[in-house]
């Protein structure tokens, strides 16, 4: 049995071969894939406000400075364990808050 449709003939000659498009989309694709033209960056300003009670918080806030510098030190040198495990874990319940 033989079917005949527009890209063949009843006869069955050949394999039916693609037809082109009429616009060469090639060119198009390659278009959309450049690089935009970078645009100038419009001025933004960014300002924090801290509430009263934080402004009072941050004055009291009471921390061993002899102790951080030798944190400090003992990171910069190599020194200081750090638990990978025990860091993504922290992540992992700061994610849970946002």
């Amino acid at each position: 049995m033989s079917i005949i449709n527009s890209n063949n003939s009843a006869s069955g000659a050949g394999p039916i071969q693609p037809q082109k498009p009429a616009v060469d989309t090639r060119k198009h694709v390659v278009e959309s894939l450049a690089p935009a033209e970078p645009q100038p960056a419009a001025a933004v300003s960014d300002e924090l406000a801290l509430s009263s009670s934080v402004e009072k918080a941050l004055e009291s806030a009471d921390f061993d400075s002899q102790k951080v510098e030798r944190l400090r030190a003992a990171i910069a040198k190599g020194d200081y364990p750090l638990d990978s495990m025990k860091i993504s874990e922290q992540f992992v319940e700061l994610e849970k808050l946002i």
